[in-house]
C-alpha cells in the first residue's frame, strides 16, 4: 500500500478503537444505550443518547474504511507475492 492509503488506515483504526470504547463507557455513565437517534425503545435521556449515537458514527466510518483497506492490501501483496513466485 502507498503512503497515503497507511495513513489513512492508521488514523481509522485508531478512531474506531478509541471512539468504540468512548460511547459504551458514556452509555455506561448516564444508563443509555446510544443505538438508535431518539432514544428507541431503550430508557434514558434522550438528548444524551443522541450525542452518544452521534458520537458512534465517525466509529463506524472508521472501521468500514480500516476493513476496506486491509483487504485491498493483503490482496495486493498476495498478488504482489504470486508475481514474484513466477
Amino acid at each position: 500500500m502507498g503512503e497515503r492509503a497507511q495513513a489513512v488506515l492508521f488514523w481509522s483504526a485508531l478512531a474506531f478503537a478509541w471512539l468504540f470504547k468512548l460511547p459504551a463507557i458514556a452509555n455506561a455513565i448516564f444508563g443509555t444505550r446510544g443505538l438508535e437517534f431518539g432514544g428507541g425503545p431503550f430508557p434514558g435521556d434522550v438528548t444524551i443518547n443522541n450525542i452518544i449515537f452521534l458520537f458512534g458514527w465517525p466509529a463506524m466510518v472508521g472501521v468500514h474504511l480500516a476493513a476496506a483497506l486491509l483487504v485491498w492490501g493483503a490482496w495486493r501483496h498476495l498478488r504482489h507475492q504470486g508475481k514474484r513466485g513466477s
